[in-house]
């Protein structure tokens, strides 16, 4: 039997990065509610403390990473967190399995990314056009993803070997977990969830404030 963790993930708006400030910029904007701050943050830190008891007790042979398409890219933003660059908690869990002699994996199809991405664009050039700053919906965002998920779930299918286990770390909106259920049940999914989409509500919340504000 082959095993996969599915971690679906939540960025860290309020963390040290690049992408970080400047999504939360965009779309939150930088005078957000303390209370739904502070309650995000918490939330954020009691769902990877879960992950990390869940991973440490979990004998981990690979690791897939949503957004890379090649093992070196990945190893050198690793090498930022450990160089406290970035304090990322994904990072910060990759780096713990790694030590432990987990192996990194080609998860993601180049071309498929750029394709994905290409569609996001657009979809929010668009809204741009119309002077909005709502996110685009989760159904239509998922769907602009559907050929990573495609993608990412047949690499996991290729590489992860009778016997062995998985982690798949994946950002909020991909469904990869309905096809790995639907085209690939000889993996058995183990889907960490439960407070990804109260996150996601939380910045649902922060970012209508953030219109409100911007459109008196």
């Amino acid at each position: 039997m082959r095993r996969l963790i599915y971690v679906p993930m939540v960025h860290d708006l309020w963390s040290e990065s690049e992408y970080s400030r400047l999504y939360m910029e965009s779309v939150i904007g930088k005078n957000s509610d303390e209370n739904l701050v502070k309650e995000f943050r918490e939330v954020f830190n009691a769902y990877w403390d879960k992950i990390d008891v869940r991973l440490s007790s979990a004998n981990i042979h690979k690791i897939y990473q949503d957004t890379y398409s090649d093992c070196d890219s990945l190893d050198k933003m690793l090498q930022h967190y450990r160089n406290g660059v970035d304090r990322s908690r994904n990072f910060s869990a990759i780096c713990s399995l790694v030590d432990n002699g987990a192996l990194l994996m080609v998860t993601e199809s180049y071309i498929a990314i750029t394709k994905s991405q290409n569609s996001i664009s657009k979809l929010q050039d668009s809204a741009i056009k119309l002077r909005s700053r709502k996110r685009p919906p989760k159904s239509e965002v998922s769907r602009r993803l559907m050929p990573r998920d495609r993608c990412i779930a047949m690499n996991i299918d290729k590489t992860l070997q009778k016997k062995e286990t998985g982690v798949l770390f994946i950002g909020f909106y991909h469904n990869t977990d309905k096809i790995l259920l639907k085209q690939y049940p000889a993996i058995r999914l183990e889907i960490l969830d439960g407070y990804a989409a109260k996150l996601m509500k939380i910045c649902a919340i922060l970012n209508d404030n953030y219109i409100k504000k911007f459109s008196k």
